[in-house]
């Protein structure tokens, strides 16, 4: 996709906001706020070597099925007034109605800061949030009704504090030789199966 910026618009009775076909995002990009949502029609890759940066206020909206992979970075820093949004593009939302958000390697400096992902965990082995042998700073986020696991964290010395992990299978799933950073205020709730799986 071309590095075209849309900013501060808005819109009505219509089907999308702006449309994204996916693919590969081999530049450097930045989603500004809109009154209208970003849609990811299939599936999108953030290729090595690449930041997208989403900036606060920003609702991003996945169609069924896809996958939002991350091998270069996300700088996501919402706000607490203007929280950033992954979210389904349904009408009626579910767990599962996307596959994840995942940071796989060689991914490097990706930050997650008031950011609200959910109704995500399809693909097999994933959650809401997948982070696969590559840390991302993750604060202030909350991660909700993912078909198994809120966030799960393999081979990661991810830092995470002040989250929310809720109404999922497992709030957050550890596997791997490297573990994250647990700090303060991380709090589970209503998760089914377990809140922490190790």
């Amino acid at each position: 996709p071309l590095n075209i910026t849309f900013q501060n618009n808005t819109g009505s009775g219509n089907t999308y906001g702006i449309l994204l076909q996916g693919g590969i995002l081999a530049q450097n990009l930045t989603w500004s706020k809109n009154e209208i949502p970003y849609i990811v029609s299939s599936s999108l890759e953030v290729a090595a070597g690449n930041t997208l940066t989403v900036q606060p206020g920003v609702t991003v909206q996945m169609q069924q099925n896809t996958l939002f992979t991350i091998a270069g970075a996300l700088n996501a820093q919402g706000t607490a007034t203007d929280q950033i949004t992954f979210t389904s593009f349904d009408a009626s939302p579910c767990p599962g109605c996307w596959k994840s958000l995942a940071f796989v390697s060689p991914s490097t400096n990706s930050v997650l800061k008031y950011v609200i992902v959910e109704n995500s965990g399809s693909a097999t082995g994933q959650g809401n949030i997948f982070l696969d042998s590559t840390s991302v700073q993750i604060e202030n986020v909350t991660s909700k009704y993912a078909t198994d696991a809120a966030l799960y964290i393999k081979n990661s010395s991810s830092s995470i504090k002040n989250s929310s992990f809720s109404n999922s299978a497992f709030g957050m799933k550890l596997f791997g030789a490297a573990y994250p950073q647990l700090l303060e205020g991380l709090s589970f709730a209503n998760n089914t199966a377990k809140d922490i799986f190790i």
